[in-house]
């Protein structure tokens, strides 16, 4: 039991007692309203036992225990807003309430930082209408707004009202910008969920440059989504979520030297397929024409045709180093149906194409 004063153990375990302890504030101080709130009880009394490791030892004991804790979050089922408060089992369930409860403060803290993390548990705990009272998550979502400035909707809904977690599929690849900067892509998918559809999350990157380390950050909103930016110094790796601060499964797509510096030519299907109104072509410029003919610029040209064979659109049409690249095409003014995309590869600027691919697109309103 984890009256206020007087806590009732059956062992003595740092877990056990740091979280019994942390129940005088979260579930004392301030008590859920209803079993279907119960995450403000045993989420924040669980995440405790992680705040405890930190202070006690160091930040790899906090991590530690997060991995552990979200090994078990990924077997939850069910939404974190107890709907089915008729079964002990379901408003206690280990794994969603408590392991995956205390993930999302773990990954709220990720998303506002240390210092406002703190003081959105500070402020929540001597809020007027909520110490020595009971509250809603509504009313904890308020107060992490309030204190954060940031809107968090997005989080709360997905992470509170939502189920499972985010499947990710990630690949990365480069050119060369010059002057020692490089443009890099990076392509984050995520694999179809029941509600959410997909996860909207910053995401933040790790990227290691054979003159040093950066760190990027991106918001993540779509399903399939190309992130471009431009770093300093030839990247060499580039690591997916290093903070370990979402709740995840990450596959990471090719990165090889194929495919940062590719010897074949390809055109990709666009994706979506079909798509309303813009879609995504993806296609590679060669390092070699053959195996004695070395590449350091193209001429790339892609336009797209409809059935009729008319020119509707003119992609690109410029010179290119060897890399592998993505163009977008917006079929707003265009009537639905199929399209024609064709790219032409001219190593030398003169003459025949040396490499053409047509592919069929369909655009449907």
């Amino acid at each position: 039991m984890e009256h206020q004063t007087l806590s009732s153990m059956g062992g003595f375990s740092e877990g056990l007692v740091s979280h019994e302890l942390a129940h005088q504030w979260f579930g004392d101080m301030v008590t859920c309203k209803d079993w279907h709130n119960i995450w403000l009880n045993e989420g924040f009394a669980t995440y405790s036992e992680a705040v405890y490791m930190e202070n006690m030892y160091d930040k790899a004991a906090y991590d530690n225990l997060i991995v552990s804790k979200m090994n078990s979050a990924r077997t939850a089922n069910g939404t974190m807003y107890v709907a089915d408060i008729s079964s002990v089992n379901t408003i206690f369930n280990s794994a969603l309430v408590y392991q995956k409860g205390a993930i999302i403060l773990h990954m709220l803290r990720g998303i506002v930082g240390d210092s406002t993390f703190f003081n959105i548990l500070k402020s929540y705990l001597n809020h007027p209408s909520l110490t020595y009272n009971v509250a809603e998550i509504h009313d904890f979502k308020s107060v992490a707004e309030s204190v954060s400035g940031m809107d968090l909707s997005y989080f709360f809904e997905q992470w509170i009202y939502g189920v499972k977690y985010p499947s990710y599929s990630f690949g990365w690849n480069y050119t060369d910008a010059g002057n020692g900067f490089y443009n890099l892509t990076l392509k984050v998918n995520q694999a179809v969920n029941t509600s959410p559809s997909f996860f909207t999350m910053p995401i933040e990157f790790k990227v290691t440059t054979n003159i040093g380390d950066t760190t990027l950050n991106v918001f993540n909103n779509e399903q399939n989504q190309t992130f471009n930016v431009v770093v300093k110094g030839l990247p060499q790796t580039v690591q997916f979520d290093p903070g370990n601060w979402i709740l995840k499964n990450v596959t990471i797509l090719d990165t090889n030297e194929e495919l940062l510096n590719p010897n074949e030519f390809y055109l990709s299907q666009n994706y979506p397929n079909p798509f309303n109104p813009s879609t995504t072509i993806k296609f590679s410029v060669p390092s070699f024409l053959s195996n004695s003919l070395s590449l350091s610029h193209s001429l790339v040209t892609i336009k797209v045709y409809d059935v009729l064979g008319n020119e509707v659109a003119t992609l690109l049409n410029e010179n290119k180093t060897p890399g592998v690249y993505e163009v977008e095409f917006n079929g707003a003014g265009l009537a639905s149906g199929m399209y024609i995309y064709r790219l032409q590869i001219n190593p030398d600027r003169t003459g025949e194409a040396s490499f053409t691919a047509s592919r069929k697109m369909l655009l449907m309103k």
